[in-house]
């Protein structure tokens, strides 16, 4: 299991770079620290997101699910498309709004490495959410529909 483990780690490294690279992503805001977001802004985005990837540690295309639970929880699946191989990393979310009028999910836990945490601008429009870095890069996850 340890080496399970030591490969995810790797493996998510690896993903969040190549898919986002969201490296400090969402910092350089001086001042004034960002405020809660208003509930239904919260609520748009508990659910379940997905989006492709290249994985080189996992051996090539991985499915990673972005799970945005009520009450902060949340929990990122990384899966092989072609393998048997199914990673699973706890962390917490929230919500914030900054003084440029922007939204901000900041993102904590074991699979956004190095740090273990990652700040980035989101949008919804329709069932996408699309996640910004600070440098511009952009990211689109696609809602999976409810199982119940």
């Amino acid at each position: 299991m340890s080496g399970v483990t030591a490969v995810g780690r790797g493996a998510c490294l690896g993903l969040l770079v190549l898919v986002l690279g969201l490296c400090a992503c969402g910092e350089g805001a001086e001042g004034t620290a960002p405020t809660p977001v208003i509930e239904d802004k919260t609520s748009a985005l508990i659910g379940t997101w997905h989006t492709m990837g290249n994985d080189p540690d996992l051996g090539g295309q991985v499915d990673v699910r972005l799970h945005l639970q009520q009450a902060g929880g949340l929990r990122v699946v990384e899966t092989q498309v072609d393998g048997p191989l199914s990673l699973s990393f706890p962390g917490t979310w929230s919500l914030l709004h900054d003084e440029s009028d922007t939204d901000l999910l900041q993102l904590r836990g074991a699979w956004f490495e190095p740090d273990g945490a990652i700040d980035v601008r989101c949008e919804i429009r329709d069932d996408v959410l699309i996640l910004t870095a600070a440098d511009g890069n952009t990211q689109s996850w696609q809602r999976v529909a409810d199982d119940g």
